[in-house]
């Protein structure tokens, strides 16, 4: 609490202990003491902006005086500082105005006053903004003079002076807003801003588009020159009128945007000029929020796509007619060459092999005739196929798996373990090869299964093929007694194998004693058949060898639990 503030509120403390009756007459007199106060502000404030109004008025003039950009700048920011108390007094004045006596003559000389002032600060807001517009003009018609090399430092004014003038307007508009509520008839000026602001912002977006395109071709030609080991001097100038056009760019949509904000404070619809900054930037900032703009940014990209159809529609029918054909094409000589060499049987391929080249002819004419029609039409492979071996890396980390079925499926391919058709024992299947993938192998199980068994999993099992030879040994066993004479019946199982059909004599069949047994001797009988003729044999032969027992009188022993009673392990009763 002030002094002045704590010796009234004493005075009025004291005024309501010794006269309580007269309690009306203080607040009276504290509303017409308020008042006062507020009078005599208003005039301190009125002198105060004449004051900074003449001061301002005399730095103008310097400024537009000199030439030195040192003091020039001096006398800038000066004024900035100036502009910045105006506005505080100005705030603080329009507060006290309508709580004052509009009758009083005194306040009909401040706001009279004040109204001289703020007619000085539109006068000068006007006279800025064609210095700035024509410091702009000046700048924009040295560049278009200027060597590449040597737009920097310009760049740099030029965005200078398009904020500064952004700077200008919106003091101006709010200027024109104070004339407005002191009763000040600005319509006029407010035409002529609203129609300034908007044949900036138009001319904004135009050259905004310039630079934008300007700034995508220099992209491509440092894109091309990288590519093409073009020499340092070459490309460092190159490089430096991108960033030259990056920087233009990001002044054109900074001052944009100020003047699509200033726009939208007058109520003026600014849907195309958000569109243009979106456009350029490819930024999704908040005005795609606005339906208006995001619809119209849809619209524009639609019209655009269409119109470059309808531009290279002709050469685009071409091209993609030249990329069919040569697919085509491309499929039909894999086609034609595969079945003349399988006809002629060259080369010798495993059958495996050759079943998976031939459902891969297709898509391998199909890529080839596809990159075959691009090199035609002009595209440059080698980014392409670089393209796809970087791509092809990615996928190969992320698939590993896969990789590594296909790794296997190639190893399998070289050393051919198997073949189609081949009765095998691997990855925990037994069935017979009916293919082989890029990633698995097909088999039929012995009950008709069809298993897609994963390469890898093959690849690294034991690999049992019971189809890669001719001959094949059957086995059967048979259990004899120990009264039985060895030799006559190892004889006699002898001629029943050599009278097969389909036993083979070379190598000779052979009979032997296995296990000594309790309460039999175990024999095993050997034979061997044709790979195509082993599983009827298997399974023919024990029937064969207790048909053959049945005839030669041959005992066949009974396990212990069939004994007769009585009878003790492994000793023979009197009645036997």
């Amino acid at each position: 609490m002030t002094i002045r503030s704590f010796l009234l509120a004493t005075v009025l403390l004291s005024s309501i202990a010794v006269r309580p009756a007269n309690a009306q007459e203080t607040a009276d007199s504290t509303a017409a003491d308020t008042e006062q106060e507020e009078l005599t502000r208003s005039r301190e404030i009125v002198g105060r902006l004449t004051v900074i109004g003449d001061t301002l008025a005399d730095l103008i003039t310097s400024q537009r005086g000199t030439t030195e950009d040192e003091e020039r700048e001096l006398l800038r920011m000066q004024a900035i500082r100036l502009v910045g108390e105006i506005r505080d007094l100005d705030d603080e004045l329009l507060g006290l105005l309508p709580r004052l006596d509009s009758t009083d003559a005194a306040v009909d000389s401040i706001l009279g006053s004040f109204r001289t002032f703020v007619g000085f600060l539109i006068r000068e807001y006007d006279n800025s903004v064609d210095t700035y517009a024509a410091r702009l003009s000046t700048l924009r018609e040295r560049r278009s003079r200027m060597e590449p090399g040597n737009l920097g430092d310009l760049e740099a004014d030029i965005n200078t002076a398009q904020v500064r003038l952004d700077t200008v307007l919106a003091g101006q508009m709010a200027m024109l807003a104070t004339a407005d509520s002191v009763g000040i008839d600005v319509s006029r000026r407010w035409d002529d801003l609203d129609r300034f602001l908007t044949t900036r912002a138009e001319s904004q977006v135009g050259r905004l588009l310039i630079a934008d395109s300007e700034r995508d071709r220099l992209a491509v030609q440092v894109r091309d020159a990288e590519r093409a080991g073009t020499s340092e001097t070459e490309l460092a100038l190159l490089r430096t009128r991108q960033r030259l056009a990056d920087q233009r760019v990001a002044g054109l949509v900074a001052s944009l945007r100020n003047s699509s904000g200033l726009l939208d404070r007058r109520d003026i619809e600014t849907v195309q000029y958000r569109q243009a900054i979106i456009e350029a930037t490819g930024e999704v900032t908040s005005d795609i929020l606005n339906v208006r703009v995001l619809f119209g940014v849809i619209g524009e990209f639609v019209s655009r796509g269409w119109a470059g159809v309808r531009a290279y529609a002709p050469t685009l029918f071409v091209r993609l007619l030249i990329l069919i054909g040569s697919v085509f094409l491309f499929r039909l000589l894999f086609r034609v060459a595969w079945r003349i060499s399988r006809k002629q049987n060259r080369p010798q391929l495993s059958s495996l092999l050759a079943d998976l080249i031939g459902r891969m002819i297709a898509p391998i004419g199909t890529i080839v005739g596809f990159l075959a029609g691009l090199w035609f039409i002009g595209t440059n492979l080698g980014a392409l196929v670089a393209g796809v071996g970087v791509l092809g890396i990615i996928v190969g980390l992320a698939l590993q798996d896969s990789m590594s079925n296909l790794a296997a499926g190639l190893f399998i391919l070289i050393y051919r373990p198997y073949e189609r058709g081949d009765l095998i024992s691997a990855g925990g299947v037994v069935g017979k090869v009916r293919a082989l993938g890029l990633a698995s192998t097909s088999i039929v199980t012995l009950d008709n299964r069809l298993l897609h068994v994963p390469n890898r999993k093959i690849w690294s099992e034991v690999i049992e093929n019971r189809s890669a030879e001719d001959v094949r040994r059957v086995e059967a066993i048979a259990k004899v007694s120990y009264r039985d004479d060895l030799e006559p019946l190892f004889a006699s199982l002898r001629d029943l194998l050599s009278a097969h059909e389909k036993i083979l004599q070379h190598p000779e069949p052979f009979v032997f004693v296995t296990e000594l047994g309790d309460p039999w001797i175990t024999i095993k009988v050997w034979g061997w058949a044709t790979t195509d003729d082993w599983w009827e044999v298997t399974t023919e032969l024990p029937s064969l060898i207790r048909a053959h027992f049945q005839d030669e009188g041959v005992e066949t022993p009974l396990p212990r639990w069939a004994w007769p009673v009585g009878r003790g392990a492994g000793v023979e009763t009197e009645d036997d």
